[in-house]
């Protein structure tokens, strides 16, 4: 089986890259990757239609597209950059016919909603992040793609941005300094990254159901408790209470039934397994 990955250089990609049972893997990105698992390495701007159908001329099973410019950014400017490379990309897909797709989505397409939802919620005050994920959505369905359609909670794991909560929290406990939360009662539904990719991995081997999966953990956790994770795996004491918010949380019903998945790392494991990556 012929698997591209498109922005593997990223926090998916990488993680992707190294836990991966596939083997006959493909690359393509705007800058040199190195890893033993990859057949064969593009570099080339993804938004450029010639470039990009040089790729496909190669001939692959499946795409995991991954690719994502400017994160953590998600400013207007941004999200224009992305929505006209998926737009291009999308259109020399369809006239490819690739046999399966996997797109990354976001809980954000929900916007502003809490509590538990499912894949047919309808979601309010939704930000010009996730209208620009359900356009892209929609347009997969208009080109006839075959895929599935990832809608990940807040994932976390090693090789996420410098700034991003888990890497922050570590260098001020390392370092000495106070903990400062904008607010430690915030909540999320943390998913942790290996369990992303196992699902990623799983589907690669699988039809495509032309659906769209929540991947969660189906549970809230607030920043304050996060940080009094990282900081009791630290060997110091809890910081913050127990007090949460009400979050946006994933029912993950339909992707268990449908593909076998279930999410096997705590977030206690995972952050672990995080910290002794270091801060990134």
């Amino acid at each position: 089986m012929k698997i591209l990955i498109t922005g593997a250089s990223g926090f998916i990609g990488k993680n992707f890259l190294e836990t991966t049972q596939h083997k006959e893997l493909f690359t393509a990105s705007t800058s040199d990757i190195t890893s033993p698992k990859i057949y064969k390495h593009f570099v080339g701007d993804l938004s450029n239609p010639s470039f990009f159908q040089s790729v496909l001329d190669e001939g692959f099973d499946v795409i995991v597209h991954l690719a994502w410019i400017g994160l953590p950014q998600r400013t207007s400017s941004v999200n224009l950059q992305n929505t006209h490379m998926y737009k291009s990309i999308m259109q020399l897909i369809s006239e490819n016919e690739i046999a399966k797709n996997i797109f990354i989505g976001s809980c954000l397409e929900y916007g502003k909603l809490t509590g538990e939802v499912s894949e047919t919620t309808q979601g309010y005050g939704i930000d010009e992040f996730g209208k620009m994920k359900l356009e892209l959505y929609q347009l997969a369905q208009k080109f006839e793609i075959s895929h599935d359609w990832l809608r990940l909670f807040y994932t976390f794991g090693p090789y996420q941005h410098p700034n991003s909560l888990i890497n922050s929290i570590q260098r001020d406990l390392l370092r000495g300094n106070q903990i400062t939360l904008n607010s430690p009662t915030l909540s999320h539904d943390f998913i942790y990254i290996k369990d992303v990719v196992e699902l990623i991995d799983l589907l690669c081997a699988s039809e495509s159901s032309n659906s769209i999966y929540n991947v969660g953990s189906g549970v809230a956790t607030s920043t304050g408790q996060v940080a009094n994770t990282i900081s009791n795996l630290l060997g110091q004491k809890p910081i913050f209470g127990e007090e949460q918010e009400s979050a946006l949380t994933a029912d993950i019903s339909k992707v268990v039934s449908g593909t076998g998945w279930n999410p096997r790392f705590s977030l206690e494991q995972g952050v672990k397994d995080t910290l002794s990556m270091g801060a990134q």
